[in-house]
């Protein structure tokens, strides 16, 4: 069961926003597996709130491989995609919003069209 990632993945990410919360996980030229969670509701539990995020936040991926991508947003307690999409890298950046959510969750980013080494 699960998905064979030896071999990809193999940058740590991290980028913090003003509101407090967090994007972290890994990523490679090809699609990124990152969690949206607020570190000051595990360091502190009883600090947690009722919205992780009130509005829609901007994601930027930099480093990706032009192309069209397949994007699923997992609900971190149920273990479900609550919301998938596509979006389009250009110029090496993939842009997208997080969406408003109430708690934690996760971020499934893939190229749709895989790339691979070979030889012509």
């Amino acid at each position: 069961a699960g998905e064979d990632r030896r071999g990809r993945f193999n940058e740590w990410v991290r980028k913090s926003y003003p509101s407090g919360i967090e994007v972290a996980g890994v990523m490679d030229s090809q699609g990124a597996r990152l969690f949206v969670y607020n570190p000051a509701w595990i360091r502190q539990p009883e600090s947690r709130g009722n919205i992780l995020t009130g509005e829609k936040v901007p994601l930027e991926l930099s480093g990706i491989i032009d192309g069209v991508y397949r994007i699923e947003f997992w609900d971190a307690s149920e273990g479900k995609v609550f919301l998938a999409g596509e979006a389009t890298a250009r110029e090496g950046k993939l842009v997208f919003e997080l969406p408003a959510r109430a708690s934690e969750f996760a971020l499934k980013v893939d190229r749709k069209l895989k790339l691979r080494p070979e030889l012509k």
